[in-house]
């Protein structure tokens, strides 16, 4: 105990000295017109931007890594895409659909000044061509590889990374039809064998995507973005076709609901600040919740996934959110009765 201590001591020493040293350098070597505490401050600035620019270059590589990765994949899948099947030649169908399927990637040159939503593209591109060598080779042993799967997953979270981080960027819009796109081939992955063994990562970064959207719908406080909130809508509810994801999202849906009445609440007992636009926007979420419950409701495959207990949890936390403000706030009071109506008979159709 007393040799760490005393190393202790020895190392506290040090950095009071290094600390001192440090001081000096920058009081000598501090210019004319600028006081010790200026020039200090001018030093951390400065670091602090070679900091971030050494992580801006970091991230660059990486998506440019991906991308090589992505080119490697797509070259070994056209290489096996090609090999003869019976036939001499492909047929001219086969061609023209290998020209679809693995478009000619782009150079580094050309991809390192695009915009996050042109890198989106590239992602999406790749999960596309993947997905359709798959439809049309099933029993291809190159797409259970271990590159394979690595390289989808990682593009499979770096096209929704790209997509959250638009979105949380409010002053601008993220392109509805690239996202749709994105959506679309990231949800039939989640059906592919291909990534099985990443499910569950997906699973989560798609929840934690849905978790955005819908804050970005909440607290969206333009007027003219009414059908940009309404395509971002019908997104989640695209989303929450995939029957894995759809008691995830119905969570997240009411419990956005909640957080609405609970702003209600707190408006009309404590007279606190309150945005009028989550009340305008609270209109898309009951829109989302009838619209996949009415799915839930009309495919039994899907309704089997259910047990009753969560179904139960969320009539119940929707009823216990109107407390003390059904009288005051009516509209609001039968949008949700309107959705634990609905919730009741589902309970109702477990039952039978």
């Amino acid at each position: 105990m007393s040799a760490i201590q005393d190393i202790d001591e020895g190392d506290r020493a040090l950095l009071c000295k290094l600390k001192l040293a440090a001081a000096l350098a920058v009081i000598r070597g501090k210019p004319q017109d600028m006081t010790g505490e200026q020039y200090a401050q001018h030093l951390a600035e400065q670091i602090k931007q070679r900091d971030e620019s050494w992580k801006d270059r970091a991230q660059t590589l990486e998506r440019e890594l991906l991308q090589s990765r992505q080119e490697l994949v797509r070259c070994k899948l056209s290489e096996v895409d090609r090999e003869p099947t019976g036939a001499d030649s492909a047929s001219q169908n086969d061609l023209q659909f290998q020209a679809a399927v693995f478009p000619t990637p782009p150079s580094s040159s050309e991809t390192s000044g695009k915009s996050k939503l042109d890198t989106l593209h590239v992602h999406t591109k790749f999960l596309h061509s993947v997905l359709a060598l798959q439809h049309k080779v099933k029993d291809l042993p190159i797409l259970d590889s271990c590159d394979v799967a690595l390289t989808t997953r990682d593009s499979v979270l770096h096209c929704i990374e790209t997509i959250r981080s638009c979105l949380q960027d409010l002053s601008g819009q993220i392109s509805i039809p690239k996202m749709e796109f994105a959506v679309d081939n990231i949800t039939a992955l989640l059906e592919s064998r291909i990534v099985e063994k990443f499910h569950h990562e997906i699973h989560q970064k798609v929840v934690e995507f849905v978790q955005d959207i819908l804050d970005f719908i909440y607290h969206c406080g333009r007027i003219n973005q009414a059908g940009y909130l309404e395509d971002l809508s019908k997104m989640v509810i695209k989303l929450s076709e995939h029957a894995q994801l759809q008691p995830s999202i119905l969570k997240l849906v009411v419990s956005k609901v909640t957080e609405c009445s609970n702003e209600l609440r707190s408006f009309h007992e404590e007279h606190s600040d309150w945005d009028p636009f989550h009340f305008e926007n609270s209109h898309y979420l009951f829109f989302i919740l009838e619209k996949v419950l009415a799915d839930v409701a009309t495919t039994p495959e899907k309704l089997k996934c259910w047990p009753e207990t969560p179904l139960l949890d969320l009539g119940r936390e929707l009823e216990d959110s109107l407390s003390h403000i059904s009288d005051i706030f009516p509209l609001f009071a039968h949008c949700v009765w309107k959705v634990t109506a609905i919730l009741d008979n589902l309970q109702l159709t477990l039952h039978h």
